[in-house]
Parts: structure tokens; sequence; C-alpha cells
């Protein structure tokens, strides 16, 4: 005999159900085209479960984009926790896989756009940006410490380079196929310390 779930269990699951299929439609179809209602049947509840869980459409985007950076953050911690010959090839293929997934720089873009329009969401994109150049930042800053060799710019500024020109190039591929990461992936490794 399976356990009942209790409500918060129920709740949690539902909506990490809807986190996924949003994860998936958007990633699919974009996030414009894709409504709160096709969200909510792809999991399987209906719109008023989907909005007992999110206050709109923007809050569960973030809720998506919430997810899918915590995966980043585990990723760059496991990249940080690596002893510098395998760290930075680590970190080049998580920038690498980072910048090539043209789902994603597509999804982000979306959203980005979406946020002309609404300060929230705005200072909500702007907050979790500072949360991945910290992340980023923190990991230069190690490799900085660690090689005794100064870096071309200090650690968050750098971080704030990378970041941009990793969304440069993504953007970049949603139009042009041949758009290749790795001439930051070589400029990266010039600039960094070994």
């Amino acid at each position: 005999m399976s356990k009942r779930l209790s409500r918060t269990e129920s709740q949690e699951l539902t909506r990490a159900k809807l986190i996924e299929s949003a994860t998936r439609l958007y990633l699919e179809n974009g996030y414009v085209a894709t409504s709160t209602d096709q969200v909510a049947e792809a999991a399987g509840f209906s719109r008023g479960a989907l909005y007992s869980n999110f206050r709109s459409k923007e809050d569960l985007a973030l809720a998506v984009l919430d997810a899918h950076t915590e995966e980043q953050f585990q990723e760059i911690a496991a990249v940080a926790a690596d002893l510098p010959p395998e760290r930075f090839t680590r970190f080049e293929t998580w920038l690498t896989k980072s910048m090539g997934d043209r789902r994603w720089a597509l999804f982000k873009s979306e959203v980005a756009l979406s946020a002309r329009a609404n300060p929230e969401l705005r200072q909500q994109l702007a907050a979790r940006d500072q949360l991945a150049r910290q992340a980023l930042s923190v990991l230069l800053g190690r490799v900085e410490a660690e090689s005794g060799n100064p870096l071309p710019a200090a650690p968050e500024t750098l971080a704030r380079a990378i970041l941009a020109l990793a969304k440069g190039i993504a953007i970049e591929g949603l139009v042009d196929d041949e758009v290749s990461p790795d001439w930051i992936i070589d400029l990266v490794k010039k600039g960094l310390p070994q």
C-alpha cells in the first residue's frame, strides 16, 4: 500500500510537474507561443492548479529559470571543486554546453524581451543575473588565488564579460548555425592563469 501524500507533498509534486511541463514546452515551442493553459494540460492539471502555484506566466518562467540556474550552479560548484588542471577542462565543457543550447538562449531572450514592459520581472531577472555573476566570480577568484597570477581584470568584471559574451554567442547561434563558441574558449584560456 502506498503512503498517501500530505497536502504539502502533493503541492510540491504538482509544482514540480508544472515546472517540468513548462520547461519542456518553453524549450520546444518558445515562451511566447506557449500558454499557461497548454502547460497545465501537459502536466495533467487544471488552469486553477497552475495559478494556485504561480501568480502569472512570468512567475512560472522565473521558476523554470530558477530550476535551470540551480543545475548550472551545481555544475559550477563541481567545476570549482576540481583540482586546477581538471578545473579548466570542466569549465570549458560547461561553457560550451551553456552557449551551445540554443533552446535555452531563445527562452531566456524571450523572457528578457517580456521584461521590457514589466519592471518587476526585469528586477527579478537582474537579481538572477547577479547571482550567476557572483558564482562565476567566486570560481575566477579561486583560479587567481591558486595560480598566484593576476587575472586580466577583477573577477567580477571578468565574470560579467564571460557571461555577456556567452549570451551573445548563444543568441547569434539562433540565426547562424555556423557560430561556434570555440573563439571565446580560446579567449578565456589565454586570459586565465593556468
